[in-house]
């Protein structure tokens, strides 16, 4: 866990942000910092903010501590970095409980000054720019933010893209359930600028669409369903803090069980059957409910919810949880043979 909480024995009647510079040892510039972004708090867990005079016994500060999973770059010079990030791996804690990112390589590898340059998707794998300093990363920062760099993706599309696109718009955050989604309908939003160039196509390909699909009017709120399941970032924290697949590396866990409601429940969608059928061994069976997925989970999908209704839909279809299967007579399960004596 990157977010650490280091204790202090407090001074009654102090100043928290006097207490941080001289008995957290803390300059003032990361004290103001962490005062703002609430990461101080007293005994009791409560947030202390700028201004408030100690009367708790110690006062807890939460630290970003970046841990390695073995990840270097790729390139490095005096003031900065290139990091291959691979999918799945988001750029920067979302929430104190975000179990890893790639600034956890960043501040291993090169102290609380390593900052990122820029930001890509957690779903997009591809180089990113790192500075190792302060200075370098200001100087970086306005090389983004006044467009001197430029960003390249290859990318797969449906279709066929047969001329050369450009997007000429300004960009900003959408009003969607999905809170990473960008839109170009707001005139106020950042100025951007988008060339497209179709580089090949595959003619053998082809695109899966169910015959059942052709024939399904969607609702509103069916569309919102499967618009809140494709919300998930691939960052792996439900997996990080489920109880049960850290004792039973079989159980397919909360995203796999998540994805497969996605699908039961799209109306486009054939053989839903057939995947309640693949998910009654080591699945929605095997979970306890305990919610630890959801509450770690940074685009808030309710993965217990999801194994709930799965849970329904395979009652549905004929099956039962097998935990209670020696209960299904008087004589199963508690060592009884039926008859009156013991």
């Amino acid at each position: 866990m990157p977010f650490v909480f280091k204790k202090h024995n407090a001074v009654k009647d102090k100043k928290i942000q006097q207490f941080l510079l001289d008995e957290a040892g803390l300059s003032s510039s990361v004290s103001q910092k962490l005062l703002a972004k609430n990461r101080v708090f007293d005994d009791q867990g409560n947030v202390l903010k700028n201004g408030q005079t100690l009367q708790c016994e110690y006062v807890q500060v939460a630290v970003f501590e970046g841990h390695t999973r073995g990840l270097k770059p790729v390139f490095e010079v005096e003031d900065f970095a290139v990091f291959d990030k691979p999918s799945g791996v988001m750029v920067h804690p979302t929430r104190k409980t975000t179990a890893y990112s790639l600034l956890d390589e960043i501040r291993h590898h090169f102290g609380d000054e390593a900052d990122l340059a820029h930001r890509i998707d957690a779903e997009t794998s591809g180089l990113v720019l790192v500075a190792k300093n302060k200075q370098a990363s200001t100087i970086l920062k306005t090389m983004f933010e006044h467009g001197k760099c430029d960003k390249e993706y290859l990318a797969l599309v449906k279709g066929q893209l047969k001329n050369n696109i450009t997007i000429d718009k300004p960009i900003s955050k959408s009003n969607s359930t999905i809170k990473v989604k960008m839109t170009c309908e707001n005139k106020k939003g950042k100025v951007s600028i988008t060339h497209i160039h179709p580089l090949e196509f595959n003619k053998k390909a082809k695109a899966y669409q169910s015959s059942q699909a052709l024939h399904v009017e969607l609702t509103q709120d069916n569309e919102k369903i499967n618009e809140v399941q494709s919300d998930c970032i691939l960052c792996g924290s439900c997996y990080s803090a489920c109880p049960v697949y850290a004792v039973n590396e079989d159980f397919l866990g909360p995203f796999s069980l998540t994805r497969v409601w996605k699908y039961v429940s799209d109306k486009r969608e054939e053989g839903a059957e057939e995947k309640i059928n693949h998910i009654q061994t080591s699945g929605v069976w095997d979970c306890t409910l305990c919610n630890e997925c959801t509450l770690v989970c940074p685009q808030d999908i309710s993965s217990k919810a999801d194994i709930e209704k799965l849970r329904s839909k395979s009652a549905m279809v004929g099956y039962s949880d097998p935990n209670f299967a020696s209960f299904n007579s008087f004589g199963g399960g508690f060592g009884f043979d039926g008859s009156p004596s013991f």
